[in-house]
């Protein structure tokens, strides 16, 4: 048992380091705690992140909802499912890059209700695009 968890723990650790992770979050946790009182820094520092944050924590409490296995390698993000429904990888980059620049503005412009307000968006944006993503059925038609 000892084992498993001590190579289970070094897998880990090799697959956060291999995408950079460390570095994203060690980045934000700099910004955060350096932050000197100035609470839109705090925010843009969130904000750069929330999107994607915020879809793996979706995706997470989806799989624990649907117990599936959360070690378990899966194709169930947002942005992953947006391409497989025909979007291309632009597309989907462009849209996440526009979120970002929306997010930012709205902070910039109105400081923390802007960095609240972009938390009710990014909510919204994953409520539409579960709306979105739903498959739809097939109609068939009887005109014999």
């Amino acid at each position: 048992m000892a084992t498993y968890l001590i190579l289970s723990v070094a897998s880990l650790i090799i697959s956060l380091l291999s995408v950079g992770y460390i570095r994203k979050g060690a980045t934000v946790a700099i910004a955060l705690l350096n932050n000197n009182g100035d609470y839109i820094s705090a925010w843009s520092a969130l904000a750069i992140v929330l999107p994607l944050v915020a879809d793996a924590i979706y995706t997470l409490c989806l799989r624990l909802m649907r117990r599936e296995n959360i070690f378990q390698a899966h194709r169930s993000h947002i942005y992953q499912r947006l391409q497989r429904s025909g979007w291309s990888h632009s597309v989907v980059a462009l849209t996440y890059i526009s979120i970002n620049l929306a997010i930012a503005a709205s902070i910039a412009c109105f400081g923390s209700i802007g960095a609240w307000g972009s938390l009710f968006a990014i909510v919204l944006a994953i409520i539409w695009a579960e709306i979105y993503l739903q498959p739809t059925p097939i109609i068939e038609s009887n005109a014999n």
